[in-house]
């Protein structure tokens, strides 16, 4: 059976005629078209947009590398330096502020120790003067020579006195009375009783004078001698007592106050050398060292944050965007517009050209792969499927061919009924591919952005499958057999979900399958279906 028909697609610029020849042994499509333009629209085109966006990458990244190393030695190196510089002035600082320190406390305290030790000489040599020389001549003067001079007056005045009462006046008592005596004795008889008086009178006289004069001045000598000897030992002693308690014992004491008291004030000027030591110089500068390191790490820290910001900012963000805005945009244009804008009508015309071995190959499945992103779709118009009559836009033309595969499907199931023949839609899911890094170049700058941003979030708050899974769920429609008995449904995740409004409307499906044949020139006898 030959079928030929003549196709044109103005979308593409593309003009090609070709004649399809189905045998039993299979289907051979031989194409009869324009090969000059073909290969120039196509392959060229497609090398020229290649190497273009090759370049255009190099150049990115050649810029951002420029752009880093700048950002690194700029921002790392020297700005790192110069946090070093100012951290090592900040050590030489706190080290010089420690050690003036110390200087001024170890010569505070030596000036301190200096006064205290001179305070305690002044002190130690007051006291020896006043109270150990002063003292000690206080009382040689008033205990032993003016007790002594009173003892002696007293003693002389005694003696005078002895003398002049029991030895002049007796005397004179003694000779007056011998003198009355004689008179007596005179007036009396005189010869025996004279002689006897004057026997008399001579003995009485020698024992008066020996009496009364000698033996009572050798009392009174002795009386004297030995009171003076008693005045003479009573003040020796109290001189010695007197030396002893206050010279000795006071200088003692004064000796051993100035020794606790410079033992006090050496304790004292060491709790205070030990007290600045360790207040100024071990912890002021355990403070200053801790400072320096919190600085020392602050300034690292916030080195390498501007670091991994800058690294971040020119680096990581400005090859993102150069290769999400620059380098991808031409190609993703091209592959964008040449796939996803003709992909429904190349899905058609094969499954039309295949229609008659997929019933006689029953049962069969056909599966179109489209997205969530067709419910996005904007108000279908069959008349106006490439964009004549309403603004282009790529999200717009990417939604409406994702609608055209759900319709394509629907419309599959009810033409198919009953053959054996089945067809699914299904949406795969967010698949970490490279379809994240293309970009919908015709939008303007604040749509770009915020897709730019929507797909951002995403990738961060929706789950993204990665290739494995997400064929899934077209696996899942093309060999389970759960699903054999099913048609014109769309799936999700392995399981039915009902499609858009648009998606699930008939007169859409059958007004998008006669446009399609119209656009591709294949009649219902020729498809087959």
């Amino acid at each position: 059976m030959d079928v030929s028909h003549a196709s044109q697609i103005n979308n593409a610029g593309l003009i090609a005629s070709s004649k399809k020849t189905l045998t039993e042994d299979g289907l051979e499509l031989t194409m009869q078209s324009n090969h000059f333009g073909h290969f120039l629209l196509t392959n060229m085109l497609g090398w020229f947009c290649n190497f273009l966006t090759n370049m255009l990458g190099w150049f990115c990244n050649f810029l951002t590398n420029m752009l880093c190393w700048f950002c690194n030695f700029l921002l790392t190196n020297t700005l790192g330096w110069f946090c070093n510089f100012l951290t090592n002035m900040l050590c030489w600082f706190c080290n010089f502020l420690t050690n003036m320190l110390c200087w001024f406390c170890n010569f505070l305290t030596n000036m301190l120790c200096w006064f205290c030790n001179f305070l305690t000489n002044m002190l130690c040599w007051f006291c020896n003067f006043l109270l150990t020389n002063t003292l000690c001549w206080f009382c040689n003067f008033l205990l032993t020579n003016t007790l002594g001079w009173f003892c002696n007056f007293l003693t002389n005045m005694l003696c005078w006195f002895c003398n002049f009462l029991f030895t002049n006046m007796l005397g004179w008592f003694c000779n007056f009375l011998t003198n009355m005596l004689c008179w007596f004795c005179n007036f009396l008889p005189t010869n025996t009783l004279g002689w006897f008086c004057n026997f008399l009178t001579n003995m009485l006289c020698w024992f008066c004078n020996f009496l009364f004069t000698n033996m009572l001045g050798w009392f009174c000598n002795f009386l004297t001698y030995m009171l003076g000897w008693f005045c003479n030992f009573l003040t020796n002693m109290l001189c010695w007592f007197c030396n002893f308690l206050f010279t000795n014992m006071l200088g003692l004491f004064c000796n051993f106050l100035t020794y606790m008291l410079g033992c006090f004030c050496n304790f004292l000027t060491y709790m205070l050398g030990w007290f600045c030591n360790f207040l100024f110089t071990n912890m002021l500068g355990w403070f200053c060292n801790f400072l320096t390191n919190m600085l020392g790490w602050f300034c690292n820290f916030l080195t390498n944050m501007l670091c991994w910001f800058c690294n971040f900012l020119f680096t990581n963000m400005l090859c993102w965007f150069c290769n999400f805005f620059l380098t991808n945009t031409l190609g993703w244009l091209c592959n964008f517009f040449l796939t996803n804008t003709l992909g429904w009508l190349c899905n058609f015309l094969l499954i039309g050209m295949l229609g008659g071995l997929l019933k006689a190959g029953a049962p069969s499945r056909i599966v179109c792969v489209s997205s969530y992103g067709h419910a996005w779709a904007p108000k279908f118009d069959p008349e106006d499927l490439d964009f004549h009559h309403i603004p282009y836009s790529s999200m717009k033309a990417y939604a409406l061919s994702k609608l055209c595969n759900v319709l394509m499907a629907g419309e599959l199931s009810t033409r198919l009924k009953g053959t054996g023949v089945t067809a699914y839609s299904l949406h795969p899911g967010s698949v970490k591919t490279e379809i994240f890094l293309k970009d919908p170049s015709s939008a303007p700058f604040w749509k770009i952005a915020l897709i730019s941003l929507l797909k951002f979030v995403s990738v961060l708050f929706i789950p993204v499958k990665n290739p494995e899974e997400g064929a899934q769920t077209t696996i899942y429609c093309a060999v389970d057999d759960a699903v054999a008995d099913q048609s014109g449904l769309y799936y999700s995740d392995c399981k039915m979900v009902p499609a858009s409004e648009a998606g699930r409307n008939h007169s859409y499906a059958a007004k998008l399958w006669a446009a399609s044949e119209s656009a591709v020139n294949l009649t219902a006898q020729e498809a087959n279906i």
